[in-house]
């Protein structure tokens, strides 16, 4: 009866789920079952699988793992962390530079740069395909939380500062890419193409 209580439900509902006589839970009653039994990221998009439903999963742990710290270090080439909302991460010492040209450091959102920051069309060759691919990437990244706060609030902002930014956004283009290249100029550098591929941290959800 408590269980049932702190998940909203009745009694008599929450046995015809137990009793498989139920197989259809709202998504709201599976999420409230996760809140109650007090359930992980992993285990709450497990529940939600069996049930064949979608329900939120919270990704407000924007802290990189020291072990993925110390993998980073290590490399020659340029890496990165972001989340779902890329919002930069983390960065290694191969990557600072690149991302310095910018004026991007740990806490900024790429995207706001990208759009907001005069210094990023000349430095993106191919700016306009860059634009459109990093915006449909966002969607792909949020998938259906569409009205999430702070998705809601970054939208918003590009939308009304950047005439470019509303354009692409209101395609409605979804694109999951998770290779490719860029060209860049960099001043001190001259122009490099670089080949990307995008990895999910395991254990860290939403982080890439």
């Amino acid at each position: 009866e408590e269980l049932a209580s702190l998940a909203g439900i009745s009694v008599e509902y929450l046995i015809r789920l137990e009793r498989g006589r139920d197989r259809n839970p709202s998504a709201a009653v599976v999420s409230g079952l996760a809140d109650v039994l007090g359930l992980d990221d992993s285990e709450r998009d497990h529940l939600a699988a069996l049930a064949d439903v979608r329900i939120d999963v919270d990704f407000s742990d924007d802290e990189v793992g020291e072990s993925i710290r110390v993998l980073m270090a290590q490399w020659r080439q340029p890496a990165i962390v972001m989340n779902r909302f890329m919002d930069l991460l983390a960065v290694n010492d191969a990557g600072a530079p690149l991302h310095g040209a910018l004026g991007i450091g740990v806490g900024d959102n790429m995207l706001r740069k990208l759009f907001l920051d005069p210094r990023a069309r000349p430095i993106y060759l191919d700016f306009e395909e860059v634009a459109a691919e990093i915006v449909a990437n966002l969607r792909s990244l949020t998938g259906g939380d569409i009205d999430h706060p702070r998705l809601r609030d970054l939208v918003g902002e590009l939308s009304l500062r950047s005439r470019l930014f509303a354009k692409i956004w209101a395609r409605n283009d979804v694109q999951v890419k998770s290779r490719g290249s860029k060209r860049m100029l960099l001043p001190e550098v001259g122009v490099l193409e670089l080949r990307w591929d995008t990895l999910e941290v395991a254990g860290a959800r939403g982080q890439r």
